[in-house]
């Protein structure tokens, strides 16, 4: 007799939020036995106060909070649009400004600020970019995972229409569509251009991704993430900045030299000029 095969319900390694208890007010224990004794009055119920003398002490107090993982419910299309089916996400994040949706029976989506478009569009004036990177499943340190090392998939990666997905996607929050028409790149393990996904998978990974995107532009916390984010890349954007100012310096030094070297010689032709015009003209004694 085979072993029947174990049903995968997470779309994550056993890392993920979802195993993790829901974050918020920890319920006391005699609130936990009162609901228990009202469940099971049919069948007998409960001594509580017995339970309670037993269990000793409560080691948490009354109003103590615990820090694990919130979630909520988003509703995507069916595959050939039939019907909307309901998916369960676990939020959690992470202290680079980043926010980590693992959705139930799909897998993990990571959403942040795009760094790298800091540097491509502040050009060393420190303004931050509102553009929103979107990483498709989770990464082990020192692991490379990118398109031109084979783009292998993460641990964790979302799976769509059968299609495991790999690498990350930027765009714009306001740009993304919630007909998966318009957002960021989908792709899946392979190199470059080879590793763009079907048009439908794309279009429903985007579905998702824009269902995650208005609750991750809606969070109480935002503002902190977006600080969070800006103080992780705090040192080697400083690092960069100072590059750019140090070889400005330089041309500034090269230019004032050239400049003194300029003003120099005109003021030797502004001489020549007064000398000349200071001598007697023609017919003159």
């Amino acid at each position: 007799m085979h072993p029947v095969p174990r049903r995968r319900t997470t779309g994550c390694p056993p890392t993920c939020p979802v195993y993790l208890p829901e974050a918020g007010r920890i319920p006391s224990r005699s609130g936990v036995l009162i609901e228990a004794a009202t469940q099971l009055k049919n069948v007998g119920g409960i001594d509580i106060e017995e339970v309670l003398a037993e269990l000793g002490p409560d080691p948490y107090c009354d109003g103590d909070h615990v820090q694990g993982a919130n979630s909520f419910v988003i509703s995507v299309p069916r595959p050939g649009d039939k019907g909307t089916k309901a998916l369960r996400v676990h939020v959690s994040h992470d202290d680079k400004g980043r926010t980590r949706y693992a959705v139930i029976r799909v897998g993990v989506f990571w959403i942040g600020p795009d760094s790298l478009e800091y540097d491509r569009t502040a050009h060393g004036s420190g303004r931050r970019s509102d553009a929103l990177r979107v990483q498709y499943g989770d990464a082990r340190e020192g692991e490379d995972y990118h398109y031109s090392n084979g783009s292998r998939a993460r641990p964790g990666a979302p799976t769509v229409n059968n299609i495991t997905l790999a690498g990350d996607g930027t765009y714009r929050a306001g740009d993304i569509t919630e007909d998966g028409k318009h957002g960021p790149w989908v792709g899946r393990p392979g190199r470059y251009s080879s590793t763009r996904v079907p048009e439908k998978s794309e279009q429903a990974t985007r579905r998702i991704i824009y269902k995650l995107t208005q609750h991750w532009r809606k969070q109480p916390g935002l503002e902190e993430l977006r600080a969070a984010h800006d103080r992780h890349h705090a040192p080697h954007r400083k690092a960069d900045h100072d590059r750019r100012a140090e070889r400005l310096r330089a041309q500034v030094e090269q230019l004032a030299a050239e400049l003194a070297e300029q003003e120099e010689a005109a003021a030797a032709q502004a001489a020549l000029l007064k000398q000349k015009q200071s001598e007697p003209g023609e017919g003159e004694a």
